[in-house]
């Protein structure tokens, strides 16, 4: 192999867009009796989206409190998602935790019913792409998440989870709760890296 030299042909490189993480939304999402909040705009050659949430907290006791589904086109509501979920408190060394044993239609990242302002959590949701031709039991999006509660209680959060598409592809996600309206303050942001995955 001969030595490059300077003046030497190269081949050109072409950088497609910014490297890094570009915001998709940073979004109130207290108004009025809403349970859910959908994002769309994440680019489809996305490979790793990130979900900031501050001050999350429901206006009354519900399960599955921070609760998730993708999509590209439209929400996959099949049973491809697969999920754990738990908390600790010092206080009192109390846990829970809770695991789908078989598949479901949507993650439950929080799946405690806490009322109210009482608890408030900030956190972070990773989901990261790791498709191949294997189908939607091996290939998707794994996904992990913490969330502390910051009004005193010390509840810590954790969930893993996955997310089974064989495509790969995702330009939404909806972040839900079983019906509880959120309470004033309450903020989401999304953010997104790309990559060429193929």
């Amino acid at each position: 192999m001969s030595p490059l030299y300077i003046g030497a042909a190269n081949d050109t490189v072409k950088q497609v867009r910014p490297a890094g993480a570009r915001k998709v939304t940073h979004v109130d999402i207290d108004t009025s009796g809403v349970s859910s909040v959908v994002v769309t705009g994440i680019p489809t050659d996305a490979n790793r989206i990130i979900i900031a949430a501050r001050n999350y907290s429901v206006d009354t006791g519900v399960y599955h409190r921070f609760s998730l589904q993708f999509g590209n086109g439209s929400f996959n509501t099949n049973n491809v998602y697969w999920y754990t979920s738990g908390y600790y408190r010092s206080s009192g060394n109390n846990t829970h935790s809770r695991t789908s044993n078989s598949p479901t239609n949507f993650l439950s990242l929080i799946d405690t019913d806490h009322t109210g302002q009482s608890h408030v959590e900030n956190g972070t949701v990773v989901c990261n792409r790791f498709t191949d031709s294997e189908g939607t039991y091996y290939s998707g999006w794994h996904v992990y998440a913490m969330f502390g509660d910051m009004e005193g209680s010390g509840m810590q959060y954790t969930a893993q989870g996955f997310y089974g598409s064989a495509n790969g592809a995702i330009d939404r996600l909806k972040i839900f709760n079983s019906g509880a309206g959120y309470d004033s303050g309450a903020r989401i942001g999304v953010s997104y890296e790309t990559g060429d995955w193929d």
